[in-house]
C-alpha cells in the first residue's frame, strides 16, 4: 500500500493512498463469498446459487462494498502506522474499485492543534493604578441615595425646570435635516437629573427655566473622544421638548440611611466599606486587565495551527451560552439574529473571533504550564472548593462530594493549571505602573 501525506492548512491532513490490485481482488472475493451465503437467485435455495451467477447479479453491490471496506481498513491501518490522532470525522473521496487494478483514493481529517509558542517571559506592559478618592466614595453614596429618592410629579400652570429636578425630555437632531425631514423625524425620549452631569456637552444648564411642553433648540459641541463614533467632535443642534418635570428628593445622608441600605452601623462605616469595595474591585480589574494584555502579546507572538472543526465546536458552545442568557430562543445563529434584529453575518463573525481567541489563549497557557511543569497543589484545589462553597452557600464537603459524583476533578484541575499559568505570565512580566487615575476616570475609560 502506497501512502502520500499532505499537510493542509488549519491542522488538516490529506492522505493519497493506493492499494495494489491483489488486495482488491482478495477483498472482492471475500465480499462475494459472504454474499453467496445469503443471496437469493431464482431456481436455487438461499445460499446455494453458483458464485458466478451471484457475481453477475450483484456485481455493482460487491464492487461498492469492496471499495468501502478497503477505504475503511486502509484508513485505520494508516492512522495506526503514522500515529495520527484525528479530531474530526474523516472525509473520503473515492470511486468504485475495478478487479485486478490498483485502487486510489483520498482521505482528509483534522488533527489536534499545534502551537509554536513565542516569548512568554519578560513582557513589557503598563498596569493602571487607580486611586479611590473621597469624591469617588461620595459618588457611590449619591447613586445609592438616588435609588431611594422620592419622585413626585410637579403640577401647575407655570412649572419650570430647576436644578435637581428629574425631567423627561423628547429630543431630535435638526442641524443635518431639511424642514420636511425634521417634521417627519421622530423624537426620542430621555430622562435626566438636572445638574447631575458635569460633562461639558451636557444640556442640563440649557433646560433650566424651561416650562412643561416648551420646545427649544439647543446646540451641543461634542469632544473628539466622545464615546459615540458618529458624534465625535461634532457641533449638533437638537430640538428639545420638556414632557414632564418631577421633584427629585434625596433621602438625608445620616446613620439611619446607612443602616437602611445594608449592614452598616453609621455613615462613616458605610463610607469605609464602600472605599474598601471600590479598592478591591479596581485591584482585581486592573490585575486581570494586565494579565490579559500580557496573554494577548504572547498569543500575537505565537504561531497556531487550529482545525476548523475545533473552532466550530467552540463557536457552538459560545452560541449555546448566548442562547441560554436570552431564554434559549432561536434554533440557529440566523434565527437568533433575526429575533433580535442583529446582522447574522456580523454575529457569526463575532462568535468566531471569540472562539478563535478562546482556543489560542487556552493553548498558550497550556503550553506554558507544560514547559514550566506547573502542577495543581492540594492547597490550590481546596481553595477552589472553598470558593465554590461560599458562592453557593453550601458546605465544602458537599462540593467535594459533587465533584466525586460527577468525576470531573481532572477537568477542574486542568482549569486550575491554566489559572496557574495565567499567574505565571504576570509574575514573570516587566510591569510598569501608570500614573494614578481616579475611580471615575477609570470607569469612564479616561487616561
Amino acid at each position: 500500500m502506497e501512502i502520500k501525506e499532505f499537510k493542509l492548512d488549519n491542522a488538516r491532513i490529506r492522505l493519497d493512498i493506493e492499494v495494489p490490485g491483489d488486495r482488491i481482488d482478495a477483498e472482492y472475493a471475500r465480499v462475494l463469498k459472504e454474499l453467496q451465503k445469503k443471496a437469493e437467485i431464482k431456481g436455487f435455495r438461499v445460499g446455494k446459487a453458483p458464485i458466478d451467477l451471484v457475481e453477475k447479479k450483484y456485481s455493482d453491490y460487491v464492487l461498492g462494498e469492496t471499495s468501502e471496506n478497503i477505504v475503511r481498513s486502509a484508513y485505520v491501518e494508516t492512522i495506526e502506522q503514522k500515529g495520527y490522532t484525528p479530531v474530526s470525522q474523516p472525509v473520503f473521496d473515492f470511486e468504485k474499485v475495478e478487479k485486478g487494478k490498483p485502487f486510489s483514493f483520498k482521505i482528509e481529517f483534522d488533527i489536534p492543534p499545534t502551537i509554536e509558542l513565542g516569548q512568554y517571559k519578560g513582557s513589557h506592559v503598563e498596569q493602571k493604578v487607580v486611586k479611590v478618592t473621597d469624591e469617588d466614595v461620595e459618588a457611590e453614596i449619591e447613586t445609592m441615595r438616588e435609588k431611594m429618592a422620592t419622585i413626585t410629579k410637579k403640577e401647575g400652570d407655570t412649572i419650570k425646570v430647576q436644578k435637581g429636578d428629574q425631567v423627561t425630555l423628547k429630543m431630535k437632531r435638526i442641524d443635518d435635516k431639511s424642514k420636511e425631514e425634521i417634521d417627519a423625524a421622530a423624537f426620542t425620549s430621555h430622562n435626566l437629573i438636572v445638574g447631575k452631569s458635569k460633562e461639558s456637552w451636557a444640556i442640563d444648564d440649557d433646560i433650566i427655566g424651561m416650562e412643561k411642553d416648551e420646545e427649544k433648540e439647543i446646540k451641543v459641541k461634542y469632544p473628539k473622544d466622545y464615546e459615540v463614533e458618529d458624534l465625535k467632535g461634532q457641533k449638533v443642534t437638537y430640538l428639545v421638548k420638556v414632557e414632564e418635570i418631577f421633584e427629585f428628593k434625596l433621602p438625608e445622608l445620616n446613620d439611619d440611611f446607612a443602616k437602611s441600605v445594608g449592614e452598616y452601623n453609621s455613615v462613616d462605616d458605610l463610607k469605609n466599606r464602600i472605599r474598601e469595595n471600590l479598592e478591591t474591585y479596581v485591584k482585581s480589574q486592573t490585575l486581570n486587565e494586565t494579565k490579559n494584555k500580557i496573554l494577548e502579546m504572547i498569543v500575537e507572538n505565537s504561531k497556531f495551527d487550529i482545525p476548523q472543526s475545533l473552532i466550530q465546536k467552540e463557536m457552538y458552545a459560545i452560541f449555546r451560552r448566548l442562547q441560554s442568557r436570552f431564554g434559549n430562543v432561536g434554533n440557529d445563529i440566523n434565527e437568533f439574529a433575526s429575533i433580535f434584529g442583529i446582522n447574522p453575518e456580523e454575529l457569526s463573525k463575532s462568535i468566531m473571533d471569540e472562539a478563535d481567541k478562546n482556543i489560542k489563549n487556552a493553548m498558550a497557557l497550556s503550553k506554558i504550564a507544560e514547559l514550566e511543569n506547573l502542577k495543581v497543589s492540594e492547597e490550590q484545589f481546596q481553595k477552589f472548593v472553598k470558593s465554590v462553597a461560599e458562592r453557593n452557600t453550601v458546605s465544602e464537603e458537599e462540593v467535594v462530594k459533587t465533584v466525586e459524583e460527577k468525576g470531573n476533578k481532572e477537568e477542574i484541575e486542568g482549569d486550575l493549571i491554566l489559572d496557574s499559568a495565567y499567574d505565571f505570565i504576570y509574575e514573570h512580566a516587566d510591569i510598569k505602573m501608570s500614573k494614578p487615575i481616579t475611580f471615575q476616570e477609570y470607569v469612564n475609560g479616561k487616561k
